[in-house]
């Protein structure tokens, strides 16, 4: 299509505005991409749109209107926390950029079926609240950029089971306390920038047991 280029296994696209006109999501045409970039097309997603994509390594869907990273909100799917979210099928993803979105919330278990994940930017929302369990499955994300969010609060294990974490990005946003086991057991976190939020409390045990952390920007 005229408003993409093709590279080998990449695909970039701007300024989409149906999904369906350039045919994006062939499975006949698209079947191993690697490196996908897509712009202005969030408005047309559904929770099966990338599901033919299962060799992704790189998936930038920055700047695409997105309102919600889990399409289906539900209590009754609270027990299949994988079908949650846009991304069931990309289990060898390695980045993904959701910057510059209409997002207000993450919700518990959005990110579940990304396992392979080692570097996730979401920064220039509007998410004010990140929940408990979060970024559960993120198993090896070593850098996690939440930078320029409306963030006032985080809530207790709010990146429970990020045992890779090295790189944690929370500056500029309105956080004004950091409770007990807010970082709990990010056993492998070097640095976290917290510069630019309105911080007046830290909880004794906000950084219990984070032994390897060398840098903290305040």
């Amino acid at each position: 299509p005229e408003q993409c280029n093709c590279l080998g296994h990449a695909l970039s696209c701007r300024n989409i505005l149906s999904i369906y006109k350039v045919n994006l999501f062939n499975q006949s045409t698209n079947p191993s991409l690697r490196y996908l970039k897509i712009t202005s097309i969030g408005q047309h997603l559904t929770r099966s749109s990338f599901d033919i994509f299962v060799h992704l390594l790189h998936l930038d869907i920055s700047c695409s209107h997105m309102m919600f990273v889990c399409p289906i909100v539900s209590t009754a799917l609270s027990t299949q926390p994988q079908k949650l979210s846009y991304f069931t099928s990309q289990s060898n993803l390695i980045f993904l950029n959701l910057s510059y979105n209409l997002f207000t919330e993450i919700r518990p278990f959005c990110f579940f079926k990304l396992s392979s994940l080692q570097a996730f930017i979401i920064n220039g929302n509007e998410i004010n609240h990140i929940h408990t369990n979060a970024f559960s499955g993120l198993l090896k994300i070593e850098i996690l950029n939440l930078t320029y969010l409306h963030i006032q609060y985080l809530e207790k294990f709010a990146f429970s089971g990020l045992h890779s974490l090295i790189t944690l990005n929370i500056s500029l946003n309105k956080i004004k306390n950091l409770y007990d086991k807010t970082f709990h057991n990010l056993t492998k976190l070097r640095t976290i920038d917290l510069s630019g939020n309105k911080i007046i409390y830290v909880g004794p045990e906000a950084f219990i047991q984070v032994n390897s952390l060398q840098n903290i920007y305040i």
